[in-house]
């Protein structure tokens, strides 16, 4: 049996159970026992879940008849239990990513979380949020992102667990002290198929593809199978404790402001290109030699990071900025990102029209020392020309910041069983856009239908574009969800 199955099978297994017990209890009086003020077992157990069907077609705008469609489903398991000092939790999902790709990833979170105090010391898989923003943060580095659909997912969906050690310590004094370890890391993980596949990961497949057919020509058998294991195992193997992270975050109250202090000490989540010995292999003609084979790692990070939330009248005010230290000080190494800033601004407030909400956030990276972004150096003296556009932070408008804008609209009607939101992303150096729309309705006893959808568009050149690539996968969507 799989371990998809022996999951599918105990999730199913744990729900006929408690299913069972429930109507045990539930079914007459005939026999039953004195209720008393301590609760069972049984009473502190409790089992969630939230299937989801979604019809998609995606359209480019050039005809009706080339329009693709996609049916998207989901089902989420919860399991949880809470007792008078502990608390366990568990999440179990089921999509064609998990099933298909990443089966590791069914067990979506699982903690366990003891009450000591004024500790809370937590186990187990989890997704933990560092920063004041809404759904968006420049300072939140524990968790990868999932970018299997895109921006679609609610931020928390799109975020991968990691396995950790988290604790709390909750002061009388007001302040809040918390630490995190997790002795291995998941980098970020990308579509595999489908409209979503990444352009970097098609560049880089294509780079190595390159690179073997060099291999089957000049190579010698045993050269071929090196670059054939290469390409086999070209991302490293983050299971290790040398992808260990760790970091604290002190959060405190001055007056009206909540503030927020953190450190963070880690890697970069997205995986960063050596392709040296590819230039290499490319100068064989003037007695340089080279395997021809990129090679892949995850940089080593410190995040230093300042967050800040406070009520200015109607206002919500959020504020977030982070110093990230790479091993790159002088900004030469071409495989290593050089240091940089980030910071985001935003706020949120009532309007005085109907029901209506306003989110606005904007975030803003700059990456430093980008002067020192320059052609590769052979023996680190001899510039090779032409071999720039290699660098790990190379942007070939030659802008090395990046700023975005994004705006939330929401209104509920009918009782609140009606919502209207409208998202909107501007990316203002590459004059990106995306606008999200969608109207709900709660239908009723956990069921709700959805239209939605997603317009994505380029004003400026679409090779410069941060979602090249993507710029035809605009769609609309009808969902039916159930919760339970």
């Amino acid at each position: 049996m799989t371990v998809t199955k022996k999951i599918f099978a105990v999730s199913i297994a744990c729900a006929l159970l408690a299913t069972n017990v429930y109507a045990q209890s539930d079914w007459g009086d005939e026999g039953a026992v004195e209720e008393t003020s301590e609760p069972t077992f049984w009473d502190r157990f409790k089992i969630s879940g939230d299937a989801t069907l979604a019809g998609r077609a995606y359209f480019d705008g050039e005809s009706v008849y080339t329009t693709t469609t996609a049916v998207i489903p989901r089902l989420k398991l919860g399991f949880d239990y809470e007792g008078n000092a502990t608390k366990f939790s568990s999440k179990l999902r089921f999509d064609e990513q998990t099933l298909r790709y990443d089966n590791e990833m069914i067990l979506d979170e699982f903690s366990a979380d003891l009450f000591v105090g004024n500790w809370v010391l937590s186990a187990g898989k989890m997704k933990v949020v560092w920063g004041k923003g809404d759904k968006l943060h420049v300072l939140d580095n524990f968790n990868s992102n999932n970018y299997y659909d895109f921006l679609i997912p609610d931020y928390l969906d799109r975020r991968n667990a990691e396995y950790m050690f988290r604790a709390q310590y909750n002061s009388p004094l007001g302040f809040r002290l918390e630490g995190i370890y997790t002795p291995i890391m998941h980098g970020e993980t990308y579509a595999q198929k489908g409209p979503w596949v990444p352009n970097k990961v098609t560049n880089l497949t294509s780079t190595v593809t390159q690179a073997l057919a060099k291999a089957n020509q000049t190579y010698s058998f045993s050269g071929l199978m090196t670059a054939i294991n290469a390409k086999d195992n070209l991302y490293p193997d983050t299971c290790s404790l040398e992808y260990g992270q760790f970091g604290g975050y002190l959060n405190f109250t001055v007056g009206l402001f909540d503030f927020g202090v953190s450190y963070y000490n880690g890697r970069y989540k997205q995986v960063s290109a050596d392709v040296s010995e590819v230039i290499k292999a490319k100068l064989g003609s003037y007695g340089i030699s080279g395997t021809g084979m990129p090679s892949l790692h995850y940089d080593k990070v410190q995040s230093f990071g300042l967050d800040m939330q406070t009520a200015l009248g109607p206002f919500t005010i959020r504020a977030e900025g982070v110093f990230n230290l790479t091993k790159d000080m002088d900004g030469t190494d071409p495989w290593t990102h050089n240091n940089s800033i980030g910071y985001l601004l935003g706020f949120d407030v009532g309007l005085p029209i109907h029901n209506v909400t306003l989110n606005v956030q904007g975030t803003g990276n700059i990456v430093l020392n980008k002067d020192k972004i320059d052609n590769y150096k052979i023996l680190g003296r001899i510039s090779i020309p032409g071999t720039k556009q290699y660098d790990v932070d190379y942007d070939p408008t030659g802008c090395y910041t990046n700023h975005k804008i994004v705006v939330q609209l929401q209104d509920t009607f009918y009782y609140e069983k009606v919502t209207a939101t409208v998202k909107a992303i501007y990316g203002i150096e590459r004059s990106d856009l995306l606008v999200m729309p969608e109207l709900s309705f709660k239908v009723r006893d956990g069921w709700k239908v959805a239209a939605s959808g997603l317009f994505i568009t380029n004003f400026d050149k679409e090779e410069n574009s941060e979602f090249y690539g993507w710029l035809n996968n605009s769609f609309v969507q009808l969902t039916v969800n159930y919760t339970f």
